[in-house]
Order: structure tokens, then sequence, then C-alpha cells
């Protein structure tokens, strides 16, 4: 290999590993703006071949103000909002579980 190609291999390396550490840090910035977490289990699949899946839960909450009124708890509608962080113990974007990158990607 020559001399360039080694350093094109090296960069991809580390192009690999930063887009990775974004994705992670991504992650951890969503786990941020929860304030409970809940397990479940699941049902999936068929009546044949049923699977159950542990997912977890990340809880927050939203406040709406009416227009007409000043931003005050009084006037406030409190929305419970939800979101699957992890499936079966792997970190996932809802359903779909978080895909790390490799070099050939590059």
């Amino acid at each position: 290999m020559s001399r360039i190609q080694n350093k094109i291999d090296k960069n991809k390396v580390k192009i690999v590993e930063l887009l990775n550490q974004n994705i992670d840090l991504k992650y951890e910035l969503k786990l941020k703006r929860f304030t409970r977490f809940s397990e479940e289990i699941k049902q999936l699949g068929t009546k044949k071949e049923p699977k159950e899946v542990k997912i977890k839960i990340g809880h927050w909450n939203e406040f709406f103000y009416d227009e007409d009124f000043p931003k005050d708890k009084k006037h406030a509608v409190k929305i419970e909002r939800k979101e699957i962080c992890e499936v079966d113990g792997e970190r996932s974007n809802h359903w779909k579980k978080i895909t790390y990158y490799t070099i050939e990607d590059i």
C-alpha cells in the first residue's frame, strides 16, 4: 500500500469513530430530556410465532399555554409524552435498533 492509501485508511477510521461518538452523544442528550423511565413487555409477532420484547420507555411532560392568558401554571395544559429508548436492552430510535457506522460505510 502506498503512503497516501495508509493516510486515507487512518482518516476513515477517525471519521467512523467521530460519527459513532456523535450517535452516542445524541442518544445521551435524548435521555436527559426524560423525567422518568418505565419498562414493559410487548407481544410481537404472530399467533404461530409469538415474540416477547422488553422495551424501556422514557417519559417527559410538555406544557401548552393559552394565548389569551399569561404563561403561568394555572392556565397550562400538561401533556405527558413518551418514547421508546431501548428494545431488548439495546439502544433504539423508537422500534429501530441504533446502528453504528463501519469503515465499509465510508
